[in-house]
């Protein structure tokens, strides 16, 4: 059979079965998803349902674009929001605050939901506030997003500083604690200095290789290789602007494109770092004014950071996997490459599994 936007590559019957299969028993790990504000839009839950995943980091969580309130006051009503969305729908829904948690949603077949910040503003520049939202049950903070905030510099910045003495507290304070320590957005220093210090494994949970799609926002041979030596895991994102970098050249990026990356990253990083953070909206749902702001934003103030010339209605992913419902096509292009089913499970959610085992106390 072919698989859509795989430029022609085919499976045989067998492969075909072994891939269905592999998908149902795997546990999948989507290390990036959007706000849980959409954890109730039926038509995005069930794009998850469908794809099979077991448990998804919601690290939109805390960020509040017009800032309406104080970053903290905003970050716990949301975080509370999503808390009883989650907990209004135990038939579907299942917190994650340990990875067994993860596990139990694989048995009951639910979807696990992390709560994660993709900016370390909710905490501004109190340690304290971090440890509330632990308490609370977030999992997993991104340092920094895009901007240069009190912790560090982020990828968006024409200058990146690196940890602020602040920022080396949070970090401690982290491990301290056993929150995850996301490194996505940051700037290229801030990144290193991070990884060096931190005692725990750390994530870069939705990023690409940078000498693939050279973009601030990818992540650099250098920076991939001292995250693998950390023992952390890279996820590798489904966001066409990040797999390649001008939509007008070179068209809508395939899931042959991605595949392409995968098995650069696994070359480069090991089989044990790797993984996918999917960090693309479903067209299923309206999401203007997340993104597209966002994104919109910054290619006004630093052209080429998110990609040149891309449609606004493009928040899907590459053809062959636009949507989460499409997640087996993932499975079946890592047959079609070669990969074990032992590799396979570790690339679809059994390497962050094991980095929040590690790193959730």
């Amino acid at each position: 059979m072919k698989i859509e936007g795989m430029g022609g590559v085919e499976l045989s019957k067998v492969e075909e079965e072994r891939a269905s299969e592999l998908h149902k028993r795997a546990i999948i790990v989507d290390g990036l998803a959007i706000k849980p504000i959409h954890l109730d839009e039926p038509k995005y839950f069930d794009e998850l349902v469908k794809g099979g995943v077991t448990a998804a980091n919601f690290c939109t969580a805390g960020i509040e674009w017009d800032r309406p309130l104080a970053d903290f006051l905003s970050s716990v009503k949301e975080t509370e929001s999503a808390i009883k969305k989650v907990e209004d729908n135990p038939d579907k829904m299942l917190l994650v605050t340990q990875a067994d948690d993860v596990r139990r949603a694989k048995r009951e077949g639910k979807v696990g939901v992390i709560i994660g910040f993709q900016d370390g503003k909710p905490i501004e520049n109190q340690i304290a506030y971090l440890r509330i939202f632990h308490r609370l049950g977030v999992r997993i903070m991104m340092l920094v997003e895009n901007e240069q905030n009190m912790i560090g510099g982020g990828c968006a910045e024409l200058v990146d500083p690196g940890l602020t003495f602040y920022g080396k507290e949070v970090l401690a304070e982290m491990n301290r604690i056993g929150m995850l320590v996301d490194l996505c957005h940051c700037g290229d220093r801030t990144k290193m200095e991070a990884i060096e210090l931190s005692k725990d494994p750390v994530i870069f949970s939705h990023i690409n290789p940078r000498s693939f799609c050279d973009t601030p926002r990818n992540a650099t041979d250098e920076a991939m290789k001292a995250l693998a030596e950390k023992g952390g895991v890279m996820g590798l994102s489904l966001w066409p602007v990040l797999i390649r970098l001008d939509y007008a050249k070179g068209g809508m990026p395939t899931l042959k494109d991605l595949m392409d990356q995968v098995d650069y990253t696994v070359d480069l990083m090991g089989i044990d770092h790797v993984g996918f953070g999917w960090d693309t909206n479903e067209k299923t749902i309206d999401v203007e004014g997340l993104v597209s702001y966002i994104v919109e934003r910054w290619r006004k103030l630093r052209p080429g950071l998110y990609g040149y010339n891309w449609p606004k209605s493009c928040e899907g992913g590459p053809v062959g996997a636009e949507r989460r419902s499409k997640y087996i096509n993932i499975t079946r292009a890592l047959v079609s490459r070669g990969y074990s089913d032992q590799e396979i499970e570790k690339l679809l959610g059994g390497n962050f599994l094991r980095i929040f085992q590690r790193v959730w106390k």
